[in-house]
């Protein structure tokens, strides 16, 4: 497996090279003291055609040809084969069906932080799939920091915590 390893280029430089996931490549011309500007994502097109997509499936009549367009605008612009037939939310007896809107999104939104989210809405979080058994439902909610709980006795803690 490759691995990062550092390369000396010439005396004065040293470069990473391997296999990493970075979704910001750094800007070196616009370095300030460690931060950078070129991270910042407001809110991506991909991200609302998914979301309307969802939607679509959601409706009390799901609109199966209009999620299907959308989700396939996106195949096709990353190069993949679009999907030919009907789209599911989600396969709540394999979470790891690559043939949902939920794959979709994990392929999609891959390294933006929305995974976790993304499976308690679609209701498979506490669901176990390979490498990850069952969750405690407990884990739906966060626990609420006990400072605040110490400092407002009209909160109460999140059950299980």
């Amino acid at each position: 497996m490759p691995q990062v390893s550092l390369v000396e280029t010439d005396v004065n430089t040293l470069e990473r090279t391997g296999i990493r996931i970075v979704k910001y490549p750094p800007d070196y011309t616009a370095y300030n003291g460690g931060i950078q500007h070129n991270q910042l994502q407001i809110f991506r097109y991909a991200d609302v055609l998914l979301m309307v997509a969802e939607a679509k499936l959601r409706q009390s009549t799901p609109d199966q040809a209009g999620a299907l367009l959308l989700v396939n605008q996106l195949r096709v612009a990353r190069n993949a084969t679009p999907w030919v037939g009907t789209i599911t939310l989600a396969n709540t007896a394999n979470v790891a069906d690559p043939n949902t809107l939920l794959a979709e999104r994990g392929r999609e939104m891959y390294w933006e932080s929305w995974r976790r989210q993304d499976l308690i809405r679609f209701g498979v979080f506490l669901k176990p799939w390979a490498l990850k058994p069952t969750d405690d439902p407990k884990y739906l909610l966060f626990a609420i920091p006990s400072a605040q709980v110490i400092a407002n006795p009209n909160l109460k803690q999140n059950p299980g915590y």
